[in-house]
């Protein structure tokens, strides 16, 4: 969650889910119940953030997000991308529809949250690296991953990042400590490659930034 003014926006949320959208009704009652939150005392979300899984995930929160305009502008708003362990339905053709799909380039700061416009989407993501779940495609998710980073610096949007490492215990990841072939350091290392310190003061939208959602190493690492 991140706050806002007018409330909270819910950043990561997986409204188009198979086990979330399969039944419509109870879809619409519990968005209709986040929308309703303040009314009774709640801290109230003002937003949230519809994450795509695979790629065509990305189609069908578009839809939602038009459905919900009629009912609330701005309520939900898109994040375009892919997990990492469904980069393999990518091609470059699907990719530049997702660029369509993210619009035209906003400061995150300036988006209009509340317009009655779908357009741009507020993220990228998520998207990352992924070794537990696929580790046998590494090369082609840091390839899309590094896709995706390009994207959120050309849209000047934040990345939703989906970090997880082939040992998925924090306890097992103390003790051996993070290898040099680890999602974590392959993720700081394609993000570094971006990350110039001459930009930093004076062209910040040529660093990427944005939210952690997924990450499995130990706390020490932070």
């Amino acid at each position: 969650m991140i706050k806002k003014n007018n409330g909270l926006i819910a950043t990561h949320e997986h409204i188009t889910h198979r086990f979330f959208s399969s039944d419509v009704n109870e879809q619409r009652r519990i968005l209709e119940k986040c929308r309703t939150l303040g009314e009774n005392g709640e801290e109230s979300i003002s937003h949230i953030v519809a994450v795509p899984i695979d790629f065509i995930s990305n189609d069908d929160i578009v839809e939602c997000e038009s459905e919900w305009q009629r009912i609330e502008p701005g309520f939900i708003r898109r994040a375009v991308g892919t997990h990492p362990v469904w980069v393999q339905e990518l091609t470059e053709n699907r990719f530049q529809h997702l660029r369509e799909l993210a619009g035209a380039g906003t400061e995150w700061a300036d988006l209009p949250w509340e317009s009655a416009r779908t357009e741009p989407a507020v993220a990228i993501g998520e998207t990352g690296l992924d070794y537990y779940r696929s580790g046998e495609n590494k090369n082609k998710q840091k390839y899309w991953f590094q896709k995706f980073v390009e994207l959120s610096l050309e849209k000047k949007l934040p990345l939703i990042l989906h970090v997880r490492d082939s040992v998925d215990n924090n306890a097992e990841v103390e003790k051996q400590g993070i290898s040099t072939d680890s999602a974590w350091m392959d993720t700081l290392q394609i993000l570094d490659s971006y990350r110039d310190e001459n930009h930093l003061s004076t062209e910040p939208e040529k660093t990427p930034w944005g939210v952690l959602h997924c990450c499995t190493v130990h706390t020490s690492h932070a």
